[in-house]
């Protein structure tokens, strides 16, 4: 396989809400609306605004940040394309960051997926993943006792 490009590297925010299960859509829009006006995001709230019309109280406080840059490189010969996306997570306001190596198959036969992961493996020791990366930060959430815990 041949590099197409140079890797991109990607920073992306993300906020998760824990909202009631029977929690109004519109009332939850609102809560986003706000985290996101909170947390910089002005273009998508000033979206969500124009989209509810009016804003509304804030309703939920956010219970789980994540910050994850990611670094995308595509990988491609004639008959493949792979994705491979390396993320770099950290839960803000903890002691808590894991790296994560992605690689998806965009074009071709799940023969080139062995060839990353061995390719990978070669580096050093892999292992799969449990879960989510929410579900990895919710579970350190549960059994955190972080001195940087805010």
């Amino acid at each position: 396989m041949a590099f197409a490009a140079a890797p991109l590297p990607v920073s992306q925010s993300e906020i998760e809400l824990q909202l009631d299960a029977d929690m109004a859509p519109m009332l939850a829009l609102s809560t986003l609306r706000q985290v996101a006006s909170q947390r910089g995001a002005v273009a998508l709230a000033e979206q969500l605004g124009d989209a509810l019309g009016s804003g509304g109280p804030p309703l939920a406080k956010p219970f789980l940040e994540l910050e994850t840059d990611r670094t995308i490189l595509d990988l491609e010969s004639r008959a493949n394309k792979v994705e491979l996306a390396l993320d770099r997570v950290r839960l803000l306001g903890h002691k808590y960051a894991e790296v994560e190596i992605e690689a998806e198959l965009k074009r071709g036969d799940e023969a080139a997926l062995d060839s990353v992961r061995s390719a990978i493996e070669a580096v050093g020791q892999v292992h799969e993943s449990s879960g989510s990366k929410l579900s990895r930060a919710m579970a350190h959430l549960q059994a955190c006792d972080c001195a940087a815990r805010s």
